[in-house]
């Protein structure tokens, strides 16, 4: 009987690959140790910049609220200011009117204590005052006040026409009633008063008449009075 004969695997000793294996495992394991500390170093650097994007458009937030406020404040203070001087301009005007009423008055109670004063001398039917006022286009604005102070006079009815005597290219011109009126017509103007009447209206001037003086009638039933102003007088307040 045949003895059975043992089966050996012969297995070369190789040391040298076991080490190589053994390093490459480490290097790898070192890559994988730099790689998260990569990653962890950037994803603090992104959070640091997101931080500091938040801070700046947070900044950027409060500025421009800032100034829109301004912005505001100042719109304000200058419709403000407009305010004020319109306030002061309207102010101002006002003043002026009040000065120019109490001019009136005052010359309205000189003319009242004139008319009824003792020392006043009587009158008929007579002219007061006149005074003219140039407007546009050669129209003159006339402001006439007739009188009587007659003690127990009765009412004077009637009307009042004038005419205006000058010099036009150097030749001496009186402008009629008609000539004056134009348009409104020649018909006298109307007045019915005890003590005094306020009467206006407007007459046109021609182009370089120069007016010298005023002749104004005042008709009634019982005749007619004439008076004469210098132009001059006509010109003063």
């Amino acid at each position: 009987m045949a003895t059975p004969s043992s089966r050996f695997v012969i297995v070369p000793h190789r040391p040298r690959r076991i080490g190589w294996i053994l390093g490459l495992l480490v290097a790898w394991l070192g890559t994988l140790a730099l790689a998260l500390w990569l990653l962890r170093g950037w994803g603090g650097g992104e959070h640091d910049l997101a931080g500091e994007l938040r801070d700046a458009k947070a900044r950027l937030q409060a500025q421009t609220t800032q100034i829109n406020q301004l912005e505001q404040d100042a719109a304000t203070l200058r419709r403000s200011d407009q305010v004020s001087r319109d306030a002061l301009d309207q102010v101002q005007k006002n003043l002026a009117e009040r000065d120019e009423e109490i001019a009136g008055l005052r010359a309205d109670v000189t003319f009242y204590e004139r008319l009824v004063g003792g020392s006043a001398q009587r009158k008929g039917l007579s002219v007061h005052s006149l005074r003219f006022s140039s407007e546009a286009d050669g129209v003159s604005h006339f402001d006439l006040t007739l009188t009587q102070t007659i003690k127990k006079a009765g009412t004077s009815r009637g009307g009042v026409t004038m005419s205006i005597e000058g010099v036009q290219d150097s030749a001496l011109r009186a402008l009629s009633w008609a000539e004056l009126r134009q348009q409104s017509g020649d018909a006298p103007i109307p007045f019915e008063f005890r003590y005094f009447q306020r009467l206006q209206g407007s007459v046109m001037l021609p182009e370089g008449f120069r007016p010298h003086r005023v002749k104004l009638s005042l008709r009634r039933d019982n005749g007619v009075i004439e008076q004469t102003i210098p132009w001059e007088d006509t010109q003063k307040g």
